[in-house]
């Protein structure tokens, strides 16, 4: 079920277990890539939800949650970092996706004793673009409809 946690101000939605989070349970927290939101990975959070304590974040911006997107993975590390002292999940494997693994990744290495583990799925730490690609949207928006 989605549910809603203040942060710094914004409205962040997040699909969680439908109960409340077990105590003894491991925690896994799923972040998206870029433009997505946590049905990214409901396949996931539908087998796991029994046995574990899920947390399926949709970053600024996305899927419900208010505030706006950053441009550099280190605001979403600051982001991520609100979100779990919020919800209070201790040591959760995180599980991130493109972008939400460069966000995961990155926020292992800031926070070190704060994730039990973290798995990266087609992402790495820096993401680079093709500057070809960046400058054909600056000279022409509409391309990125």
């Amino acid at each position: 079920m989605i549910k809603y946690f203040n942060v710094n101000n914004n409205k962040i939605a997040c699909w969680v277990n439908p109960a409340d989070f077990g105590a003894h349970a491991q925690s896994f927290v799923f972040i998206h890539g870029s433009g997505g939101t946590s049905d990214a990975w409901s396949l996931q959070y539908s087998k796991l939800h029994t046995d574990f304590n899920i947390l399926a974040v949709n970053l600024p911006g996305h899927g419900g949650s208010e505030g706006t997107g950053e441009q550099y993975v280190e605001g979403y590390v600051s982001h991520l970092k609100e979100i779990l002292d919020t919800v209070g999940l201790k040591r959760p494997i995180l599980v991130g996706h493109s972008l939400g693994a460069a966000i995961a990744l990155s926020f292992a290495l800031r926070h070190r004793h704060e994730p039990g583990s973290v798995v990266a799925v087609g992402g790495g730490l820096t993401m680079p673009v093709n500057p070809d690609i960046l400058s054909g949207f600056q000279s022409n928006p509409e391309m990125v409809m």
